[in-house]
């Protein structure tokens, strides 16, 4: 029975399972033809596919990842760590908290004085530029922390750290969340951080945005909508991104995580009140933001462009914002929220602040080539999630003793199809990228 259970379950469905999380990807079944059967495309593919859709499979694999996780301690989801007291946390966290990304201070400079070129610029348009520094796991739980990461680390030099006072001392528009919620987190009776997700918790999402429209108001003299979440329903189930990680990890049974607080939202004095037009280009961190529907009642006209590369408000076919007259839209806003977490602070902007910073400078010419330099920098994005290729341009530039910054642009440039001259960026093949 034990035998034939499998088989069974995949033709009759006797067992309803419950599907895995996360990323997953299954083959579709293949059909079968004359020719497909003597090349041996039919036998490749049926073989895929009976793999992934075998009966129990499902059981067997939280079954598998149960025991990587309680006995072994090990992750079976990719970049993630098992901290102290199973804390969960997406290893590059840790390692941005310890400085391990570090772009350093001529970059971070640059990166700022093109902020503060297209701050003033905006402003005198009536324009606000605001900067929000989301905090990170690590920074807030790093007493959870395997001790092994602290092995020889150095967390002087963080990109945090550097781009936080520099934006302090240009006199930039931003919130330093990180700093606000380390300050906070022995006096909250709210988890801000839930144990088994990565992102702020919902309720930290919530405090995080009422903050932000005091700022806009102090920023604006003007009072927008207000509302308040003092009635909170607390809960052992998790809602929203508040168990990204524990769900992507596949287990049996539900790792142990803190009771989350889940706050309800309640309007107030709505009428008459400043409703900016906001686009906000962030990271996955404004996720909780944008699920609470908050923007779309306090703001006006609201649009979330995650990561530069997906309006996730695009009423049409277009939702990339690379399709986009950039100058119409940034000059249709009241106000541009630029929002990254500690680790993707090296990235932050993911396009946005090169463009702007062109297009005011040097007017329409200047994004002549932003197409192409789009598509690069968002490889390279794709390229730092990789550890294999991230190790290869590491050995790469020891051996051409270059930065690894330099050596990240080249490879980028080589593995698109892309050519990268003094004068001119053309594209030499139809490679497709990320």
């Amino acid at each position: 029975m034990l035998w034939f259970a499998p088989l069974i379950q995949q033709m009759f469905s006797v067992v309803e399972l419950k599907k895995l999380d996360g990323w997953v990807t299954y083959h579709p079944n293949d059909t079968l033809t004359y020719k497909k059967w003597f090349n041996g495309t039919y036998t490749q593919k049926k073989e895929i596919y009976q793999k992934e859709q075998f009966g129990f499979r499902n059981f067997f694999v939280r079954f598998r990842n149960q025991i990587y996780f309680s006995i072994l301690k090990i992750p079976t989801a990719h970049g993630i760590t098992i901290g102290k007291d199973n804390m969960l946390y997406e290893e590059r966290y840790i390692k941005s908290y310890l400085g391990a990304d570090f772009i350093g201070e001529n970059a971070i400079t640059d990166k700022i004085n093109k902020l503060k070129f297209i701050s003033d610029t905006l402003k005198k348009l009536n324009i606000n530029l605001v900067l929000l520094f989301a905090p990170g796991k690590a920074s807030y739980y790093p007493e959870y922390i395997p001790d092994s990461y602290f092995n020889n680390a150095d967390s002087i030099n963080t990109n945090y750290k550097c781009l936080s006072k520099k934006a302090k001392e240009a006199g930039l528009n931003f919130i330093d969340y990180n700093a606000l919620f380390k300050s906070i987190k022995n006096s909250t009776k709210f988890p801000l951080y839930p144990k088994t997700g990565i992102h702020w918790s919902y309720y930290g999402a919530i405090y995080a945005f009422d903050s932000l429209t005091h700022y806009i108001e102090n920023l604006t003299n003007k009072q927008l909508r207000h509302f308040k979440y003092n009635k909170v329903e607390w809960s052992y189930e998790m809602r929203e991104q508040d168990e990204d990680i524990g769900l992507g990890l596949n287990t049996l049974f539900t790792i142990g995580h803190f009771k989350m607080p889940y706050p309800q939202i309640e309007y107030m004095d709505t009428t008459n009140k400043f409703r900016p037009k906001a686009i906000t280009i962030s990271d996955s961190y404004w996720g909780n933001i944008y699920a609470s529907t908050l923007p779309k009642n306090i703001f006006q006209n609201s649009e979330y462009w995650y990561f530069y590369s997906q309006n996730w408000d695009a009423k049409g076919i277009n939702p990339d914002p690379i399709t986009y007259n950039l100058k119409e839209k940034i000059e249709g806003a009241d106000v541009i929220i630029l929002a990254s977490t500690e680790c993707t602070l090296l990235d932050m902007g993911w396009g946005f602040i090169e463009d702007a910073y062109n297009l005011y400078s040097k007017g329409e010419a200047g994004l002549a080539n932003r197409e192409v330099d789009l598509k690069i920098l968002r490889f390279k994005r794709w390229m730092r999630t990789d550890a294999k290729v991230m190790f290869d341009v590491e050995v790469i530039a020891k051996k051409q003793n270059i930065s690894f910054e330099t050596a990240l642009d080249e490879e980028a440039y080589k593995m698109t199809g892309l050519v990268k001259s003094d004068t001119v960026t053309k594209i030499v093949s139809s490679k497709k990228t990320p």
